[in-house]
């Protein structure tokens, strides 16, 4: 496989990941949550490089924090992270899309 491929397959598989782990990774409820550590904690080992993934994982950890010291409405902390995490999606499908018509043969 060439490394084009190579590249849009892992945003595919982070996005897809994303995506599964809506719930887990949007509801700020489950800041403590070892489940969720352990989601986020797989993502980022699958994808160590990835920028927006770790953005939002620090996001994420600012948010729960914010919350727990009452500084902002877990609502509006859950708003927050999920259109920062609507944002990489769209990016990354966007993304995957160009280089899938930049290959020989598509479209």
């Amino acid at each position: 496989m060439k490394r084009s491929t190579l590249t849009g397959l892992s945003f595919l598989i982070v996005a897809v990941n994303l995506l599964t782990f809506k719930t887990a990774l949007a509801d700020m409820t489950d800041c403590h949550e070892p489940e969720a550590t352990a989601g986020w904690q797989a993502l980022l080992d699958k994808n160590p490089g990835d920028h927006d993934l770790i953005i939002l994982y620090n996001l994420r950890l600012s948010l729960c924090k914010q919350v727990e010291e009452d500084a902002l409405p877990l609502e509006t902390a859950s708003e927050r992270f999920e259109a920062a995490r609507q944002r990489v999606i769209e990016k990354w499908k966007s993304h995957n899309s160009r280089r899938q018509e930049e290959q020989p043969g598509a479209g």
